[in-house]
């Protein structure tokens, strides 16, 4: 059975912390579609991550919140499954920008082309 959102999340907010940094809940009342943690670690950049079970991909308002996050500078991505938070620390623990390329990476490959063309 495949693990939920909350358990994926659990999991990735316990990896940063044993990591040596903090995940803060992410949430936006007046603006739905926010990515659910805000990943902090003293030298590192803030990272965005929307959490989804193993083989779910944002709502269409997920990756558009992604994308203008983006668009800002920020480093936005979402993190399906404990397999790719696994993935995700590892480029995270070597350097932010490993990390950040493979979320690029990830979401290129699998962005919806109607949500890619909306926001071009």
């Amino acid at each position: 059975m495949s693990e939920s959102e909350a358990q994926v999340e659990k999991y990735l907010h316990k990896c940063i912390e044993e990591f040596g940094g903090i995940t803060r809940k992410w949430v936006s009342p007046q603006h739905s579609g926010v990515p659910d943690r805000i990943l902090f670690h003293p030298n590192r950049c803030p990272f965005f991550i929307e959490v989804k079970r193993k083989r779910k991909l944002p709502k269409p308002h997920q990756w558009r919140e992604i994308m203008r996050l983006q668009k800002m500078g920020a480093v936005a991505g979402y993190l399906a499954g404990v397999e790719e938070v696994d993935i995700f620390m590892k480029a995270y623990e070597n350097n932010e920008f490993a990390a950040e390329e493979w979320l690029r990476r990830t979401i290129s490959e699998n962005i919806p082309e109607n949500i890619l063309n909306e926001i071009s």
